[in-house]
């Protein structure tokens, strides 16, 4: 499990998520999104491993980010608070024929950025993953 820290309330920071893209011929797939500003203090509704990000948007002023989804922290100001374990793990696999894919462990869910696994939802990458 990787460890994550959540952001003070008050730090200024660029915060990079990175979420699978649900677009079966993308490019890449995953999709990356930029937040950056102030964190303030999270509602009592949200998880524990979630907080909330001032944005200044004016159409959405307020980004509640989920820890399992981030992928890059970069502090402007102010530093980490607590930390909060994350069960994402991310693996290189290099392909037959030498295409490199991400191989993508999410607790017991597996993900895989071969065609392969996009159509059949399995693959020999995952596999030689599951092995190791």
């Amino acid at each position: 499990m990787k460890t994550l820290s959540i952001p003070q309330v008050g730090s200024k920071v660029r915060v990079t998520t990175r979420y699978k893209d649900i677009y079966i011929y993308a490019k890449n797939p995953y999709r990356d999104q930029v937040y950056e500003g102030e964190v303030v203090n999270p509602d009592k509704w949200m998880d524990t491993d979630s907080f909330k990000v001032f944005t200044g948007n004016p159409e959405l002023p307020y980004s509640i980010i989920s820890a399992s989804n981030v992928h890059d922290v970069k502090y402007i100001t102010g530093g980490s608070g607590r930390a909060v374990k994350s069960d994402v793990k991310t693996f290189s696999v290099t392909g037959s024929k030498g295409e490199v894919y991400t191989v993508t462990q999410t607790g017991t869910r597996w993900n895989c950025s071969c065609v392969g696994f996009q159509f059949r939802r399995q693959c020999k990458h995952i596999k030689e993953k599951q092995g190791a």
